[in-house]
């Protein structure tokens, strides 16, 4: 009901000897500004505050994006809408790169594909702030797809398994390597 999406500080790529101090500033993030005033304007209890860390393994991404079970546009249950980049997903979720763009049909089939001109790609970094540093694109890469339509049709699958297993359209984050 209440994301709080974008809300509290990530860290991607953090070296083992660093990652107690970025789970504090995760959990510590948790209680910033930005989420009192989210709190605020939702009419949330302040005194509910509680920040869950997660600690994912990293892969260093050939395509990353977002998939959604369901189109958050026209809202058509029966497409599920797959965005991918190059590289890591977070050239896409910042808004620095577009995305190609697949619709997947509930049997399957990739209905449409609007392939994006990408100029950049996020590539691990680690032990930089971010954990992760943006690169040029060359041309002739930039203009082809991200993700083939098989991998489209497998990501636009684990959404939809996502979607079934919480009862409701759900979209997520995904990562594809070798």
């Amino acid at each position: 009901e209440h994301s709080f999406a974008g809300q509290l500080d990530s860290y991607l790529f953090v070296p083992l000897d660093r990652l107690l101090e970025k789970v504090e500033a995760v959990w510590r993030s948790g209680f910033s500004e930005r989420i009192l005033a989210y709190r605020r304007e939702r009419g949330l209890p302040e005194s509910s505050l509680a920040t869950a860390v997660l600690v994912q393994r990293m892969i260093e991404a050939d395509s990353a994006g977002v998939a959604f079970s369901a189109d958050p546009v026209g809202g058509h249950r029966g497409h599920a809408i797959v965005s991918a980049v190059f590289g890591l997903g977070s050239s896409l979720v910042s808004g620095e790169c577009d995305a190609d763009t697949f619709t997947v049909g509930r049997d399957g089939r990739v209905l449409h594909r609007a392939i994006a001109r990408k100029t950049t790609v996020h590539l691990a970094a680690p032990g930089s702030a971010e954990g992760l540093a943006a690169h040029p694109l060359p041309p002739t890469k930039g203009s082809l797809p991200a993700l083939t339509d098989e991998h489209a049709q497998t990501v636009a699958a684990l959404a939809r398994a996502t979607a079934r297993f919480f009862g409701r359209p759900q979209d997520i984050e995904w990562a594809l390597s070798g």
